[in-house]
């Protein structure tokens, strides 16, 4: 029993030395390491494997221990045990650009050992990892007036993966940069600013890789502006101007035109045109004579603003127009006029107006050819008759013609008495009214007495013969004719 119980006891003691102690490859063994990316941005992180096996080609036992080693960064842990022949560890770049050498060991099987064990593997850290650099500017250019434009560098490995979280180096040979180095994002680019009034070299570089861009400095655009030889236009027409504008630069740096503009000079303000490739044809109608400055714009995408002005001399085109017609008339009796407006008038016509001189007017519309136009005064005087043209720019002219309108003669009107009363006191009288040429008798009426508020003894359209009573020897009847023009005739009799 006592022989049992020792025996018992040095396997135990045994067990417990052998968990104390790491379990290595046995003699014999070989190691090969792999890892999931030979390229890292400082501070990246990778995960490193290790492949151990025994002589015989099976996996060592689970829980045998391997130690890795790196000339960059660190490994954690730094010792892992294997799982079905793998031990797995986690490379961590650190701060530091360059490139890691990263071995393991286990027993006797170390990588590089010539013992049959691979090599171990290279981790390019950081500016290390990069194989080109691509630099460019936001906007391309900058004006010679000077501006300020974003140098964006792009770092990428030899895959032409982006290399991301990694410091660039900038330098330029004129103007001002925001910093002098700047750590490449998300997308492996590094941002910086630079104020410059000429064309600058830049330059970025990255552990061992340099590259160089130049930023132009370019000039405003040019504009030219044409509104035809004689600069010289009408009210109410409306006049063409060419607008060209012509970016500054060369094929490659050249800063395009955002924005034409055109202001005519009159008030009417600036008129955004867009942005126009080539030429482009504009109009605009004056609405008032004088001396007008049109200035022609050109903006481009660094804010730089060329222009072209032309003066125009702008006129009215005064419209024509003639009236003529008779120098004499009668009242009552129509007369003709004849107006002759412009028949190719430069600006359209609006109306042309004829003013009778008597208060009363024609209008004859937007006419381009003779007309005429009849007119009965009824009344007689002197008549200046005027016809005004005016145009669609409110432009008008005026020519005007007299005439004299005499009055009519009036009707012929006689009233005598047929007998006499001998001893009757009533008496038979006849009146006889004749209208003048153009006319007609419209009334005759007698009163008793010479005013013409007398006692109304015959009232008649066109006259005759009547008996008046209650006569005297000398007594006095007048008569009154009126024709249709208005002219009247007075006649009288003295009772026998």
């Amino acid at each position: 029993m006592t022989r049992l119980y020792a025996i018992a006891v040095f396997t135990v003691a045994l067990v417990v030395a052998c968990d104390r102690v790491p379990l290595t490859s046995p003699t014999g063994s070989t190691i090969s390491l792999s890892i999931d990316k030979n390229v890292l941005p400082v501070n990246g992180q990778a995960t490193v494997t290790a492949v151990v096996t025994e002589s015989a080609g099976t996996a060592v036992h689970n829980g045998t221990t391997v130690t890795f080693q790196t000339s960059l960064g660190r490994i954690d842990p730094v010792e892992a045990q294997t799982v079905n022949g793998k031990a797995v560890a986690t490379f961590i770049a650190g701060s530091t650009s360059g490139t890691a050498a990263i071995h393991a060991f286990s027993g006797g099987a170390r990588t590089g050992s010539g013992n049959s064990s691979a090599g171990g593997i290279e981790v390019k850290v950081g500016t290390a990892a990069a194989e080109r650099i691509a630099v460019r500017t936001e906007p391309l250019n900058v004006p010679v007036t000077g501006g300020t434009v974003t140098v964006v560098a792009s770092l990428f490995d030899a895959g032409g993966n982006p290399i991301i979280n990694t410091p660039l180096t900038f330098s330029s040979d004129f103007g001002a940069l925001s910093a002098n180095s700047a750590t490449t994002d998300g997308n492996g680019d590094a941002r910086v600013s630079l104020t410059t009034n000429r064309t600058t070299v830049i330059t970025v570089t990255a552990g061992s890789k340099t590259q160089a861009f130049t930023l132009t400095a370019l000039n405003p655009p040019t504009v030219t502006l044409n509104c035809g030889t004689a600069n010289t236009a009408s009210v109410g027409v409306p006049v063409s101007c060419t607008i060209t504008p012509t970016v500054s630069g060369n094929g490659s740096s050249s800063a395009p035109i955002q924005n034409v503009t055109v202001n005519w000079g009159d008030g009417s303000g600036e008129t955004p045109l867009g942005s126009v490739p080539g030429a482009s044809v504009v109009s605009h109608t004056y609405q008032a004579a004088g001396s007008f400055q049109v200035t022609a714009a050109a903006t481009d995408a660094n804010s730089q603003r060329g222009t072209a002005v032309v003066t125009l001399n702008v006129t009215r085109a005064i419209p024509t127009i003639a009236i003529t017609g008779p120098s004499t008339g009668t009242v009552g009796v129509p007369v003709s006029f004849t107006v002759t407006p412009p028949a190719s008038p430069t600006v359209p016509i609006a109306s042309v107006v004829i003013d009778f001189g008597d208060g009363t007017s024609r209008n004859l519309g937007s006419v381009t050819a003779v007309q005429s136009a009849s007119k009965t005064y009824g009344s007689a005087g002197n008549f200046t008759v005027s016809a005004t043209v005016t145009d669609t720019a409110g432009t008008r002219n005026t020519a005007s013609t007299s005439i004299f309108v005499s009055p009519t003669s009036g009707p012929t009107l006689t009233l005598a008495q047929n007998g006499t009363l001998g001893a009757s006191t009533v008496g038979s009288f006849t009146a006889t009214a004749t209208a003048a040429s153009g006319a007609t008798i419209t009334s005759v009426v007698v009163r008793r007495g010479i005013a013409n508020d007398g006692e109304v003894v015959y009232q008649g359209q066109t006259g005759g013969t009547f008996a008046v009573g209650a006569l005297a020897v000398n007594d006095v009847l007048t008569a009154t004719a009126t024709d249709s023009l208005g002219a009247t005739s007075r006649a009288q009799v003295v009772v026998k």
